[in-house]
């Protein structure tokens, strides 16, 4: 597989997590802290792959990369932060709830608009390995600081987390 079949890959899957985030998001659900990190954690490993593996071969990162992952990292985790302070939880049923809002929505496409612009100006000054390989590391620390967020404020309201289906033992 050639590098633009990777990025063409990448991008697909990453539109379907996107659209599966979002859906899950808009929709009220119960607050399991294991979830907030387990995707995050997913993405950001396979995000630092992608970049690892744009570098040419015998090449490094340069300076002007670095700054440009830096800057793209920086947007992310504010509005990451951002994001996850716009959601809304809740008790239900003994436990916390969460659902994303308007706001959140908003606050996702303007990470979106953030990320592309990123990219292109990364681009056209000649970070192209960030422009075209940092998008799921992006998307993992987004999602990461978002969760944190989301986590820090459930941790401050009092009522328990759900507990994990994955982990409940049924006899």
């Amino acid at each position: 597989m050639n590098l633009n079949t990777t990025n063409a890959l990448n991008y697909v899957i990453i539109a379907a997590l996107v659209v599966w985030v979002l859906t899950r998001q808009l929709q009220s659900r119960p607050v399991v802290a294991r979830s907030l990190f387990v995707l995050p954690v997913i993405l950001g490993v396979v995000g630092i792959g992608s970049l690892g593996g744009a570098v040419p071969k015998g090449g490094q990162f340069t300076s002007n990369d670095v700054k440009w992952l830096a800057i793209d990292l920086a947007t992310t985790v504010v509005l990451g932060a951002v994001r996850g302070a716009s959601i809304r939880l809740f008790p239900q049923g003994g436990v916390l709830w969460r659902k994303g809002t308007w706001l959140t929505l908003a606050l996702w496409l303007l990470s979106f608009a953030a990320r592309a612009g990123i990219g292109v100006l990364a681009a056209d000054n000649g970070a192209k390995v960030v422009a075209s390989s940092a998008l799921m590391l992006s998307f993992g620390v987004s999602l990461a600081v978002q969760g944190a967020v989301v986590y820090l404020r459930a941790a401050r309201v009092g009522v328990p987390f759900a507990p994990d289906p994955r982990r409940a033992r049924t006899w």
